[in-house]
């Protein structure tokens, strides 16, 4: 039998209904924002609509992963950046149910006229992702100052 697993976008009014279980969710790759963020930014930030709250549920009301995005306005190109990822338990959801997202995500840059998406992660987001089209393009280093 098929599990019954979708991935929505958060409506704005429904932010503060599923924090706490997508806070508990994302609180670990926030915690590996290396400072940039705290839970509590991320929520400022839901609740001022620059960032958007994702959830897949398995049945009504399951929260298996919560995700968070962003619009970001280059000079000559718009991208949606796949901010913060994170399942509650071990259960690996984004490598279970990427073929459920992922073309969810890419549809809604789509939609909202994003030459693409962009995701700034760890190495493992790669082998997620390259089936998809997505590919590494750069690195990232940084030193504290």
């Amino acid at each position: 039998m098929e599990e019954d697993v979708f991935f929505t976008v958060v409506s704005p009014d429904l932010i503060d209904h599923c924090w706490p279980g997508a806070s508990e969710m994302l609180e670990k790759a926030v915690n590996h924002s290396g400072g940039r963020y705290e839970l509590s930014d991320l929520k400022f930030q839901l609740d001022n609509n620059s960032q958007n709250l994702w959830i897949l549920y398995r049945g009504s009301d399951e929260m298996i992963m919560a995700m968070t995005t962003m619009f970001v306005h280059y000079p000559k190109k718009k991208f949606l950046n796949v901010t913060f990822c994170g399942s509650g338990n071990k259960e690996m959801a984004a490598v279970k149910y990427k073929d459920i997202f992922v073309p969810k995500i890419n549809e809604w840059a789509s939609l909202h006229d994003c030459h693409g998406v962009e995701v700034v992660g760890r190495k493992g987001w790669a082998k997620i992702l390259e089936s998809y089209g997505y590919k590494t393009t750069y690195y990232t280093l940084e030193v504290e100052v």
